[in-house]
């Protein structure tokens, strides 16, 4: 691009993730990225099942400086969690952990948000890591420097360290 601009296609992620490298009974979902802007657009990351009736999602909300962590088990949601930043366009550590009774959010180092009940997913349910909330729909259009699955949810002190800026 010497001397010219040229515009960089939007990234894809293909063969991200399978029956072996994804649990559906626990695990953690870990993002370290920004939004391209403050504004109202649905952006998601998700670990679903092609569809969006099963899905743990990290996603910019229809809110300005708004996120949302959800577990959505057949269509029912099992955890919510919302919360506010004060610059989404900036980079911030988000993992999501799950497994049956207990799901998680750490944001930046911090434990932001802890329940203990609610299902999970039947075994061999979650087979994809998507840029979107599953059928195509609500792409990820943002900044994106690691994005990670672990087969088990995580301690509290793993936690901690892994979303620690």
């Amino acid at each position: 691009t010497d001397g010219t601009s040229v515009t960089r296609n939007q990234d894809v992620c293909t063969n991200g993730g399978s029956i072996a490298t994804i649990s559906s009974t626990s695990g953690v979902l870990y993002a370290e990225i920004a939004s391209l802007t403050q504004d109202d657009t649905f952006r998601i990351i998700s670990l679903c099942d092609g569809q969006d009736e099963n899905r743990v999602s990290i996603a910019y909300n229809n809110v300005i400086n708004e996120l949302s962590f959800s577990c959505r088990v057949n269509d029912v949601n099992q955890f919510v969690f919302t919360k506010t930043l004060a610059d989404t366009t900036s980079f911030h550590k988000f993992a999501l952990s799950y497994k049956l009774n207990e799901f998680k959010v750490y944001i930046d180092g911090v434990q932001e948000s802890v329940q203990l009940s609610g299902s999970v997913y039947p075994a061999n349910t979650l087979n994809e890591l998507t840029f979107d909330r599953g059928l195509s729909s609500f792409p990820f259009l943002g900044k994106t420097k690691c994005l990670a699955v672990w087969k088990e949810a995580l301690t509290d002190l793993e936690l901690q360290e892994l979303t620690t800026i």
